[in-house]
Order: structure tokens, then sequence, then C-alpha cells
């Protein structure tokens, strides 16, 4: 079988390219490449969710150390028994320790129940196809067991050598001893939860803005009610000047073009030689060919001279450029460009009849290129979509006309077609996952935050029943009472709100910087993100604080 090589009729269109090999395996997050057969995943939205995830188990962690320790009191006879008894020290912290590892072991059983039963819940918010059972192996299994196990000895071993520590005279004096380090240390691990709460909820409000920014943005061209139909190899040129004609004689179709390409996809770059240029300067230039109804049907604006039409014989070798490329070039204001002379893939020669003012051909996260339009003979091979602008009035009603056309026309090819807004809004398939996915593991870590801010409200007013029970008797509010619980808790609240701020607006600048065009932070997020902490920590103190300041005063002067 012959082999041929078209290497040098590439470079004489001005098309060079590489060849290289890449690992099957990193396609899918490492391969940012044009004409991918999916779009891609993104490494950094993994590393991003990967560290939330590490955040998650740190807050949770957090909680039993601090719920641990701050419930040492209940347990302080029971140790000071065991140690007179002669319990040697590394039994109690083994017996500690143990105790961790079976509730980390026990947690894993049972979000195994819980990742079955919310699979189809995450598969939904981040637009995933995750089985449960394809993934599942003994592999798995054992590396999440001895996963929960080194878990289950971080989140314990502190707690352990605290316990263990406590001293038998202590315990029977009915004294347990307040360390500073060990105070000092729990308000510490209470300030990096919600440090990290409030972090991420700036970054999902953040990651929310930008999204909605790119998405509501003026892309200097109209895609909404636009349908665009892939021309396969199969069509042949006559058929796709047929099938454009009887489109264009349905009545729910307003407009109708082909192209190279739609709004949304990677245009090839190709050699061009403006007027001016030297020929060994010759510049690389995003190309798409179009027919003479291109810029109508997705209203293109005109900066400086006209579109193409076929009023003009010449226009077939005539070329529109955008305002980037003009300014690239060294032309300055539009108008200047037109007349000029040009040359594409140093062969096609003709003369610039206009100027279309910038428009996004792709996402907002990549500038503006320099762009050329031209128009290119029906056998050339260019020619790859047709789109057909459709009125608002019945879309089903002209897509079915639309497919009856072609079943006409075409009856052994396939009808496909695809929503050119739809197709184009595919690009930020990344950022929404992001923006979902940030704001579930938001809630997850607020939720598991003030679980543990609860527990700590509860055990401290617990520890000071009776002295809450001599204030009410000598004429304590509630709302004093209230204030006195809780204003602790808030500082540290406070805390955590003024070290995650920098952090936040650091962490979502580095992100922002790889969009093209990007928000600007603005202050009303970290007051917004600040209230939202305050609110929800408030709320969680707050109920344990107000039961305890109406609790019954003769009740708590009874406990002991």
């Amino acid at each position: 079988m012959p082999v041929t090589f078209n290497g040098d009729d590439n470079r004489a269109t001005g098309f060079t390219g590489l060849h290289f090999l890449q690992p099957l395996k990193d396609i899918h997050l490492h391969s940012d490449l044009r004409n991918e057969i999916n779009p891609n995943g993104s490494i950094t939205s993994l590393r991003i969710f990967i560290a939330i995830a590490i955040f998650l188990l740190l807050v949770a962690c957090i909680n039993y150390i601090n719920l641990s320790t701050a419930t040492s009191f209940k347990r302080a006879k029971e140790i000071g028994v065991r140690k007179v008894a002669g319990a040697a020290l590394g039994q109690l912290i083994a017996q500690f320790l143990t105790e961790s590892v079976l509730i980390s072991i026990t947690a894993l059983l049972l979000a195994f129940g819980l990742a079955q039963v919310c699979l189809p819940l995450f598969n939904n918010i981040a637009q995933t196809n995750i089985s449960f059972h394809a993934n599942f192996s003994l592999r798995l299994v054992l590396s999440l067991i001895a996963f929960a196990v080194a878990l289950g000895i971080i989140a314990g071993i502190y707690p352990a050598f605290y316990l263990s520590n406590i001293r038998p005279a202590d315990v029977f004096k009915n004294v347990v001893r307040k360390k500073g380090s060990f105070l000092s240390l729990r308000k510490t691990l209470v300030v990096f939860q919600f440090t990290l709460s409030v972090i991420l909820i700036v970054s999902t409000i953040i990651a929310s803005q930008q999204l909605h920014y790119m998405q509501s943005q003026d892309l200097g061209f109209n895609k909404e009610q636009v349908v665009a139909i892939p021309l396969r190899n199969q069509t042949q040129s006559l058929a796709k000047e047929i099938i454009k004609k009887e489109f264009e004689k349905e009545p729910d179709v307003v407009m109708v073009t082909s192209s190279s390409l739609t709004p949304g996809k990677t245009l090839n770059n190709i050699v061009t030689l403006p007027e001016g240029v030297p020929r060994d300067q010759s510049q690389s230039m995003s190309t798409l060919v179009v027919d003479y109804d291109f810029i109508n049907t997705y209203a293109l604006q005109i900066a400086a001279g006209r579109g193409f039409s076929k009023n003009y014989g010449t226009d077939s070798s005539a070329f529109i450029l955008n305002e980037t490329a003009v300014k690239e070039i060294g032309w300055g204001d539009a108008k200047n460009a037109i007349g000029k002379s040009f040359e594409w893939g140093l062969g096609k020669k003709g003369r610039i009849i206009g100027v279309v003012k910038d428009f996004h051909y792709n996402s907002l996260q990549q500038k503006i290129m320099p762009v050329v339009m031209h128009i290119m003979p029906l056998n050339s091979g260019w020619y790859r979509y047709i789109s057909a602008r459709i009125n608002t009035h019945d879309v089903q009603h002209a897509i079915r006309s639309l497919q009856n056309t072609w079943k006409k026309l075409l009856p052994d090819h396939p009808f496909e077609y695809f929503f050119v807004d739809e197709d184009y809004n595919k690009q930020y398939q990344t950022e929404q996952r992001l923006g979902n996915l940030s704001l579930v593991f938001s809630i997850l870590t607020i939720f598991i935050s003030c679980l543990g801010l609860f527990g700590l409200v509860m055990v401290a007013v617990t520890q000071r029943t009776k002295e809450i029970g001599v204030r009410k008797v000598l004429g304590a509010s509630v709302t004093g009472i209230t204030t006195l619980l809780s204003k602790d808790f808030l500082k540290l609240v406070g805390v955590a709100i003024l070290i995650a701020f920098p952090v936040a607006w650091w962490l979502m600048n580095k992100w922002l910087a790889d969009f093209a065009y990007r928000i600007q932070i603005s202050w009303l997020v970290f007051l917004m993100a600040a209230l939202v902490a305050i609110l929800i920590a408030l709320l969680t103190v707050s109920f344990q604080a107000i039961k305890a300041a109406t609790s019954n005063p003769v009740r708590s002067l009874r406990t002991e």
C-alpha cells in the first residue's frame, strides 16, 4: 500500500505542525489540543477538589480533637481509677487510639452506604458518569481501610496523649487542670476551621460571579436561535449549496450560511502576508472560511468597509479582518486597512474589503486573536457546517422542517444538529462544575464546622451550669447570659475572617489570572462572606446559649 506525505503541500499553504506522542491516560487531564474528541478535563480543578476534600477531613479531625479534649472531664475519674489500678501510660494511649480508629472505620462503613446513595446526585452536579461498582475492587477496599486507620490515628493521637496525662490526684480532688497551651490549641483549631469555611465561601461567590460574567457578556455576535448542522465528508459540494437553498425556503428559517467552523470551535492558524510586511516576517492568523451570508447570519458588526456580497465578482478573492488583526499588522485604524493587498496561505491573493468589530469566537478565557475571513470554492473541503437562524415562535417545528428537508435530499445520511449557544457554553463546563462542587463543599465544610462549634458550646454550657444559675438568681437577663456565652466563640470567628480574607483574595486572584477577561474582586464579596460566617456561627452558638439562659436556675444550682 503506497504511503503519501503531504508535508510539502501543507508548508506551501503556510500550515506547520508538530508530531508527538503522548500516553493515552494523559489525554483527558493533561491534553489541550485542537479538535479533541470530547472536551478535556482540568487537572487544576481536580487538584482544587482534592485540596477541598483534605480540608473537609481536617475540619472533621479538628472537631474530634476539640470535642475529645473538651469532654475530658467526663472521663477523668475513669482514667484516674485505671492509673491507680496500675494501667501504664502506653496502655491508656493505645486504648484511646483504638477508640479513634474504630470510630474512623465505622465512619468508613457509613460512607460506603452514603456514597451509593449520593453518587447519582454527585454525577448530576459534577456532570460526570461515575459508577460505584465499576470502580470497586479489593485494592480500593484495602486502600480505604488503611486510609481510615491512618486518619483515626492522626485524629486521635493528640487526645490520646492529652487524656492519658491526667493526674489521678487532681481527679480525686475533683480538679482538672486547664493548661494554657491546650486552651490555645483549641482556639487555634476553631479559628482554622472557620478560616477554611470563609475561604470556601469567598471562592464560591467569586467563581459564580466569574461564570455569570463570561456567560452574560456581549460577544460581538448573536449566537441565539442558531442551529448548526455538521456536513460530513460524504456530503458532496454541490449538495451543500442545494441544502442551503432548500433550508432558506423554510418559513421558520430567517437566514442560512455555510462556514468552516461555528463559534466555540478552535480555528486553524494559517500563514498570511499583509501589504507592507516583508515575506520573511509573515504572520499566522486564525482563519474562518465563510460564504456571503455568514456576517449577516451571526450579526457581526462592520467597523469599516463592507461585508461579502454576490454583487461583486471579486469578493470571492477578497478578505475581511477583525480589529485585532488590523492592530497587530500595524495599520492602526480599521479604515486604513480597506483596499490593502493581502495574501493567505502563501497562495491566495486579494484585497481587504472590510473590517468587523472584534468578537469572541472562543470563550472569554482566551484573548481575541487576529481573524481573517474569506470565501473558498465549494469543492475545497473547507465548508463543514451549515448554520440556520430560526424564528423563536416554534423552535421544534423549525427543527422538524429542517430534518424533513435533509431527509429528502440526503436520505442515506443521518440528520445531526446542535444549537450554537449551547455548544458555545460547553467551553464553560469546567467552571460550571467548579462552581457547583465548590458550593456543595462549602456547605459541607460550614456544616461540619458548625457541628464542632455546637459541641464546644454545649460543653462550655455544661461546665458553667452553676455559674449561669447564680447569675440568673442575681438578676442577669437572658440577653446578658447569651452574650456572655457567645462572645468568646464569635471572637474566634472574627479572627478567622481576618485571616481568611487575604488568603482568599490571593487564591482567587491566582485563579482569575487564567482568564483573559475577568471580573474585579469587590470588597462586597468579603463583606457578604463575613456576614454569612458570622450569622451561621451566631445561630449555632446562640441556640445553646439561649437554651442555657432560659433554663430554671433552681435546677442549675442543684447540678453538680
